[in-house]
């Protein structure tokens, strides 16, 4: 038996927990789950999500923000530390070393970063995954734009570079047939975008032509197209299968869910070679290899909302660089014309969720 701290919901650390409490059990394991706040999952999972009654003569593992590991209890807690920048909180740290007995993070750069931040509890490498019965090369598009198509996914923020994706995007494509998908809703905020990008789009000949079901700006050749949230993850594929490439462009990550997603799809991404991302791009077929971006030097992690200079450094990248490859696969864009088999293949082989759950199985000694 293991008891399961974590929250249940289509949001970040929600997902995770979603797909490692199914990998785990498709597995064998017995768990008792104690959600962190209301559960509010994708209809796929939530035939996994039965709660059960938490057994404090178990092992506990909590996926959630370091600062509330002190809420948990059982025989033992691991924490599964997820984090994008070089430095966590001095109340993660006094946490991790008093209130757990393991650490799980996602890449050996995090595992290196928590050493670094004085962490002294042993920490394992346990990377995220990808459902391959889900995300997968094959089915149909949500959204058909009828033009080579992009693709950037995850909610606005300094940190996914959002601003920059879509300014790069409309400079270097907005005179050719194309389109641009912004998956990048956020609900905290209740935007799309990190500043308001009316005036750019205007000043570039863009004008809103389309508001149901999503959002559609457009010059009458080039789209942009800006979608909501989707609460049914089976439709999130479909949305990633309407692109011909994508774009994941991030300062940092601590794993970057959307993208291996897009990958596991055959979808070939403009990505940062950053924290979160080049544990698992190196070793990928050359379609994915030629759209490595690497950064181009490091800051202070600010952005006034989640990032206030106190949780040090992320990378920065620049937007030549992420024209330049925008320019150079639209000009080869007959190689982007239908999903990578080769592409999804190793991902599906590389990092399938179940290969996570068996490596908590062993480390937890279930």
């Amino acid at each position: 038996m293991l008891n399961i701290f974590a929250p249940l919901n289509n949001l970040g650390y929600g997902v995770h927990s979603c797909n490692t409490i199914k990998a785990l059990k498709n597995i064998g394991v017995d768990l008792a789950l104690s959600p962190v706040g209301q559960t509010n999952a994708s209809p796929y999972y939530l035939e996994y999500l039965d709660e059960g009654k938490i057994d404090k003569s178990c092992h506990s593992l909590h996926i959630f923000h370091d600062e509330y590991l002190h809420q948990v209890c059982g025989k033992s807690t691991t924490a599964f530390s997820v984090f994008e920048t070089t430095k966590i909180t001095d109340k993660a740290q006094w946490n991790l070393n008093h209130n757990a007995d393991k650490v799980f993070t996602t890449t050996q750069e995090h595992k290196e970063i928590l050493i670094d931040n004085g962490v002294t509890t042993p920490i394992y490498v346990v990377p995220e995954g990808v459902d391959s019965d889900l995300f997968n090369a094959k089915g149909d598009k949500l959204i058909d734009t009828g033009k080579p198509t992009y693709i950037t996914v995850g909610k606005c923020e300094e940190r996914k570079n959002t601003d920059m994706i879509i300014k790069a995007f409309i400079d270097a494509l907005q005179y050719r047939e194309c389109a641009l998908i912004a998956h990048t809703f956020n609900i905290f905020q209740k935007k799309f975008t990190c500043s308001n990008l009316e005036p750019y789009f205007k000043s570039r000949g863009f004008s809103e032509i389309h508001r149901e079901n999503y959002i559609k700006w457009s010059n009458g050749v080039c789209d942009i197209y800006f979608t909501y949230q989707i609460s049914d993850i089976k439709k999130l594929k479909s949305l990633y299968l309407s692109a011909n490439v994508g774009v994941a462009f991030s300062r940092a990550e601590g794993w970057d869910l959307p993208l291996i997603e897009l990958l596991a799809c055959g979808i070939p991404t403009i990505a940062s070679n950053v924290i979160g991302h080049k544990e698992y791009l190196p070793g990928s077929p050359k379609i994915q290899q030629d759209l490595i971006v690497e950064p181009i030097g490091k800051e202070l992690a600010q952005d006034g909302v989640w990032f206030h200079g106190n949780k040090g450094d992320w990378y920065t990248m620049s937007s030549e660089d992420l024209m330049q490859k925008l320019e150079d696969t639209y000009d080869d864009i007959d190689l982007y014309s239908s999903p990578s088999e080769e592409l999804s293949k190793y991902y599906h082989d590389n990092y399938g969720w179940n290969k996570s759950a068996l490596k908590i199985k062993e480390l937890l000694e279930l």
